[in-house]
Parts: structure tokens; sequence; C-alpha cells
């Protein structure tokens, strides 16, 4: 799970993970559409094509794990903006994609070669979850930028918040298990390369 204010470089830290993840299939739903110069990818989905696009994968996600198909390499699945998302949807279909998103964290790492989920927004909100248990599926949380307190206990329950200031392209990094983090985008000296290397990752066929 990722957050940032706007202006903090989530964008830019979304943009590099993507390049650093190898060896499996990358779908990258984008609400607000900030990332739609890969509108063109195979993988890339955005605005009001989301409800349906997350239903076809996840009906996919449902026949490997009964094992009615196979799974070439890992998912992951790119969520960006999706308490927007929720928010912008009616109750019904807000609803279900929660329920969606709670299968998919709860029993993802565990179905065949994998379906990892990385859901991404400003602020992480109680709304975007079923319940707080599904939170606790998410073994990575991250943090890009400045925050207020409500915004860090509402990602790091019982985490102590640090006392000093995150400018652009700083944060902080929790992974399952271990001792917070803090983190550095690294900075992009080719970002041609970057935007190719970005366009191939969304570019495998997983369905």
């Amino acid at each position: 799970m990722c957050s940032g204010s706007s202006g903090s470089g989530k964008t830019y830290f979304l943009q590099y993970a993507i390049t650093q993840l190898q060896d499996c299939n990358i779908i990258l739903m984008d609400f607000k559409q900030e990332f739609r110069q890969f509108d063109s990818c195979r993988n890339y989905v955005g605005g009001d094509d989301i409800p349906d696009a997350l239903e076809n994968y996840y009906n996919y996600f449902q026949r490997v794990r009964k094992h009615e198909e196979e799974q070439e390499k890992q998912c992951i699945l790119i969520i960006d903006e999706i308490a927007a998302l929720l928010m912008y949807l009616d109750k019904k279909r807000a609803d279900r994609i929660r329920n969606i998103l709670q299968s998919l964290l709860c029993l993802g790492r565990s179905v065949n070669k994998g379906f990892g989920t990385w859901l991404c927004c400003q602020t992480m909100h109680a709304s975007i979850f079923v319940n707080s248990s599904v939170r606790e599926n998410a073994m990575i949380q991250v943090r890009i930028g400045d925050f207020t307190t409500v915004a860090w206990d509402m990602q790091f329950a019982g985490v102590e918040k640090p006392s000093r200031r995150f400018d652009r392209g700083q944060g902080c990094i929790l992974c399952d298990g271990k001792p917070l983090q803090l983190l550095l985008v690294p900075k992009i000296n080719n970002p041609e390369r970057m935007y190719e290397i970005i366009s191939d990752r969304l570019n495998g066929i997983w369905n």
C-alpha cells in the first residue's frame, strides 16, 4: 500500500517501482489517468473502465485458484487513487470492489505463482477496506512525502511517527516483521528509458 499527497512524488515512486519488477505481469488501473501516456499498453486501464476490468482480473484469479487455468507468471495489480475510485462509484459497485480487494489481499499470495495487490492513494482511508483485518494483509506500507498525525495513524497504526519532516521523494516504508525504514526515491536520469521499460512491463499476456 502506498500513499502520498499531491506533489509528494508518489507517481514518480510508482513509476520507478514498476521498472524494478521483473518476471511478472503488471496490471495498472489508473482512476485519475495520471499514467495516461501508457494508455496504449495491453495492461493499462483508466477511469470508468476499471470496475469491469477488475471483475475480469478477479475472474481469472478465481479460475487459477480453482485450478481451472494455469498461471504463467506472478501477477501484480496496481490500483492508483483507489480511495477516489470508491468514492466515485455507487455503493453497490464500491462494495463489490472492496470485497474483491479483500479476497485478493487475503488469498493472493498463496495462489499458484502469486497475485500481488498494490493500493495507492493520497491518504489511506478506512472506507477502502471491508474491515481492519483486510488492511493487516497488506504486507508492505509506503508513505511518500510529509503527513499529518491522523494520516500516519491510519496507515501505520501502532508505529511511532518520525519527528522529522519529509520532502518530495522522501518517505517511510514498513515491511511485515521489520522495523520502519526511511525511503528515498532515486533520481531518474533517463526518463525516456524509464517510460520504455514501463511500457514493456505493461504489455505482458496474463489471460
